[in-house]
């Protein structure tokens, strides 16, 4: 991350406006003051401002002059922050001079543009985008949940620290040596739970490990000073669950804190796990309850190995994004196959300029993403057959035929949406090499 408090130099820049594009987050350093993290959209670099210097740019990007910047600051209360403010009490000539050199500053990274300069657009929104509403995905709001998030600081510091880490630790520990003591004991419930087939219970004890995995990231927010934009619930094939909207934790100059939120999910979801499985090794003579202990201990068991599956756009993968240090890697990874096997599609943009190493991880994360896709997939296909077989007899397989019909048709609307914007980034581009 970028700090703007020593320009090689200082320029009086006149007509500037704040770029339209830029994306603003607004944190809390340990001692409580506020600063402001900027991304900016062309470069990808982001940039620490304390709330002072913010709001001099804020006010230099609606078109004040330098004077009248200076006086929307007589009534701003100071904070200090990443970037230095201003000398308490400081002749008016030298606070105008600092102020210019924060505008050649933020002009120079490109915060603050001529208004003659052309912006990039937004990318048009694709016609699957379009669709305002889908019965199968729903997400509810909740905004009153903010103020309780601010309560619960004081928890949330407790468990990301490291007392709360080494008691973690002992706990899983723990849960290993007792689950292995009773290993025999635990194989016989297995047996049981294959005949049982206890769906209602993974139905309604699902949305409890997702409450919990979001509550994890939440807290790992309000540890580190993070906003969260949006806490709900979410409904996906009338499946109850929650949601949380940490994006702006990706603007954090930290790389440990940013990987503390990432697997802050996982790690709350593990001690719910060591929960239930002690538990169960408790419950001898509820036979019930005991059977829905492990059940609850199972699916917890294998969310932490979901989730932590790279090739996947969840916790394992924005861990390995951030460890690798290569931003969406993903889409550029797949971009950059999609020109190697289509030579009319040339690589564009920030491909072009990737180096050879980045390069070199493009191809290997793609293949290994594909044969990972394509093995689950056929895994899924396996099992829906004979669901299909199993349930309708002959009419499965023509079931089964319709139903991968339409997966095939989505997959190829999606393809040629992908195509579509290759073609226009190449077009973008102009050709240029």
């Amino acid at each position: 991350m970028k700090d703007l408090t020593t320009p090689p130099g200082t320029t009086k820049m006149t007509n500037l406006r704040l770029h339209t594009n830029l994306a603003i987050s607004r944190q809390k350093n340990r001692d409580g003051s506020l600063r402001i993290v900027v991304r900016q959209p062309e470069t990808g670099r982001m940039y620490a401002f304390s709330a002072t210097t913010w709001t001099i740019i804020e006010a230099l990007g609606m078109g004040m002059s330098t004077q009248t910047a200076l006086d929307s600051l007589r009534n701003f209360s100071p904070t200090p922050g990443l970037v230095s403010d201003p000398a308490p009490n400081p002749a008016p000539a030298q606070l105008i001079h600092q102020i210019d050199k924060i505008a050649a500053q933020a002009a120079a990274a490109k915060l603050l543009i001529d208004e003659a300069e052309p912006t990039q657009s937004a990318p048009p929104v694709t016609a699957a985008r379009r669709v305002l509403f889908n019965p199968f995905f729903l997400r509810i709001p909740l905004p009153g949940i903010a103020p309780l998030l601010h309560r619960l600081s004081l928890p949330a510091r407790a468990a990301f620290s490291r007392p709360g880490m080494l008691v973690w630790s002992l706990l899983v520990v723990f849960t290993a040596a007792t689950c292995q003591q009773q290993w025999p004991s635990m194989l016989r419930d297995f047996s049981r739970l294959g005949a049982m087939r206890p769906w209602f219970e993974l139905y309604w004890l699902l949305p409890l490990a997702t409450f919990v995995h979001e509550a994890g990231h939440v807290l790992a927010c309000e540890r580190f000073g993070v906003r969260v934009r949006e806490v709900g619930l979410l409904f996906y094939l009338f499946q109850p669950g929650a949601y949380a909207d940490i994006s702006e934790a990706w603007m954090l100059p930290s790389k440990r804190e940013r990987i503390v939120i990432t697997l802050g999910g996982i790690y709350f979801e593990s001690v719910l796990l060591c929960l239930a499985l002690l538990a169960w090794s408790q419950t001898l003579h509820l036979p019930q309850l005991r059977l829905d202990l492990l059940v609850l201990g199972l699916l917890l068991l294998s969310r932490l190995v979901f989730n932590l599956i790279p090739f996947l756009r969840l916790d394992g993968y924005l861990l390995l994004v951030d460890l690798i240090n290569v931003p969406n890697l993903r889409k550029r990874a797949f971009q950059y196959l999609a020109a190697l096997l289509i030579p009319q599609l040339r690589p564009v943009g920030a491909l072009r300029r990737a180096s050879r190493s980045e390069k070199a991880v493009f191809l290997v994360y793609a293949a290994l993403a594909s044969i990972f896709t394509l093995l689950t997939l056929l895994s899924v296909a396996r099992v829906t057959y004979a669901w299909y077989i199993a349930k309708m007899n002959h009419f499965g397989t023509l079931a089964f035929a319709a139903t991968l019909l339409a997966i095939l048709t989505l997959s190829l609307l999606r393809l040629r949406g992908t195509m579509r914007g290759l073609q226009t980034a190449e077009q973008n581009a102009g050709g240029v090499q």
